[in-house]
C-alpha cells in the first residue's frame, strides 16, 4: 500500500495550556496532507473540516487534534509517549483513509458543529448536581469542551427520558464524542 503520510516529527512540546500536569505538543507532517482532508471530513464522525483553512480538527479521548496541511497540533496529552501514540494513530487514519479513496465520497463543505442549545434541549433539566456538576448550563460547557462523561447524568437515564437520551446520546456520537453503543 501507498502511503501519503510517511512520518510526523515532533517540534515542540509545551504544558498543556487547559491542564499544566499535560502537555500539547506542536509536530511536522512529511508531507502535504491536504488532499485527503474532504475524505477525512466523509469518514470520521464529528470531524471540523474548514475548506478555507484547510485544516480538520477531531475530539478523541477528550482532547482536540487539529491538523493542517503540514502540521498538527494536540493538546491534552500524557507525555511524550502518549504525544507518539496518538500522532500514529492519526498517521494511520490518514494513510487508511488514503488507500480506501477510491471507494469514499469526499466532503467538501463543513458540517454543522454541535450547539450548547442542542444539548440543552435534550437534558432533563433539572439542575440537581447529581453528577458533581451544579447546573444543567454547566455540564454542557464541560460536555462541549470534552471534559464531562454524559453517562455521570442520572436522571437522563431514567425510563422518562429514554427517548430525549437516544437522541442525545445519538448526536453527541455524529459529532465525535464518545458513547458506548449499548445506549444507542
Amino acid at each position: 500500500m501507498d502511503a501519503l503520510l510517511h512520518s510526523i516529527t515532533i517540534t515542540n512540546a509545551l504544558p498543556c495550556l487547559a491542564d499544566p500536569v499535560l502537555i500539547r505538543v506542536w509536530a511536522d507532517f512529511s508531507d502535504d496532507i491536504s488532499g485527503i482532508m474532504p475524505y477525512l471530513n466523509a469518514v470520521v464522525p464529528g470531524i471540523i473540516y474548514n475548506p478555507n483553512g484547510l485544516s480538520v480538527t477531531i475530539k478523541r479521548g477528550g482532547r482536540l487534534i487539529t491538523a493542517y496541511a503540514g502540521q498538527i497540533a494536540i493538546g491534552k496529552l500524557a507525555d511524550i509517549n502518549d504525544a507518539h501514540r496518538t500522532l500514529e494513530w492519526f498517521k494511520d487514519l490518514v494513510n487508511d483513509t488514503f488507500a480506501k479513496k477510491d471507494k469514499i465520497t469526499p466532503v467538501y463543505e463543513r458540517r454543522k458543529t454541535l450547539s450548547a442549545v442542542d444539548i440543552y434541549k435534550l437534558l432533563p433539566g433539572e439542575n440537581c448536581g447529581k453528577c458533581g456538576v451544579p447546573t444543567c448550563l454547566a455540564v454542557i460547557t464541560q460536555i462541549l469542551s470534552g471534559d464531562f462523561n454524559i453517562m455521570k447524568c442520572g436522571p437522563l437515564f431514567g425510563a422518562e427520558f429514554r427517548d430525549r437520551r437516544k437522541e442525545l446520546l445519538r448526536i453527541l456520537q455524529a459529532a465525535g464524542y464518545e458513547v458506548p453503543g449499548e445506549f444507542l
